[in-house]
């Protein structure tokens, strides 16, 4: 079975490198000016979504060829966006540990396409839509995954210009498995948290 990883590069092409269904989101942003937000970045950049449509196998993976020596990943925490409600719940908290390591070091089950699992993400169900974000650490970094799934592109209301409030975003909402539509939605980045602010966006 071949696995597939979905990635976004640019937020305002609104279209997936290799589905326009399925994909983790690889948010834009600025070069980052301190260590940590560089070190954060480096692994956001190599820890990818995989996922499987027909069998419902979603991952967090990382590619043999992104890997420069062992190092711990740890999942943290998985939430999913409540699209009536505007906000965020948290679905899951793993803690789960899992090993990276060096490619001649990998177990003999390991997956054949070239990288490594660290974590299956066994709470999305399958035939199912919508967002999650999944919180992470890798070797001490906290980091994230964004992930859609549903329609990766929707039609343009008018308003999608607009700069949206502090901590909220512009996003492609999947509504259905064949609908979806450009909402302002809280920031996961600020909101993903147990003492999140309220989700009422104010100027």
């Amino acid at each position: 079975m071949k696995m597939t990883a979905y990635r976004w590069r640019s937020p305002a092409s609104l279209a997936c490198l290799t589905s326009l269904f399925f994909c983790a989101v690889a948010r834009a942003e600025r070069p980052a000016t301190n260590p940590a937000d560089r070190q954060r970045q480096a692994w956001e950049n190599v820890i990818q979504f995989y996922g499987d449509e027909d069998t419902n196998e979603w991952s967090l993976r990382i590619q043999d060829r992104n890997v420069a020596g062992r190092a711990t990943f740890a999942m943290l925490e998985l939430w999913r966006y409540d699209a009536a409600a505007k906000r965020w719940n948290v679905i899951a908290k793993p803690h789960l540990i899992a090993t990276i390591v060096p490619p001649k070091e990998k177990p003999a089950d390991s997956p054949e396409d070239l990288t490594q699992i660290l974590y299956r993400l066994t709470e999305i169900e399958k035939g199912t839509y919508g967002l999650w974000f999944a919180k992470w650490r890798a070797e001490g970094v906290n980091g994230a995954t964004f992930i859609r799934l549903g329609p990766a592109r929707a039609p343009r209301k008018g308003g999608e210009d607009e700069k949206p409030p502090k901590g909220w975003l512009w996003e492609v909402v999947p509504l259905s498995l064949n609908e979806a539509e450009m909402r302002m939605i809280p920031d996961p980045r600020v909101f993903c948290v147990e003492d999140a602010p309220s989700t009422r966006p104010s100027r």
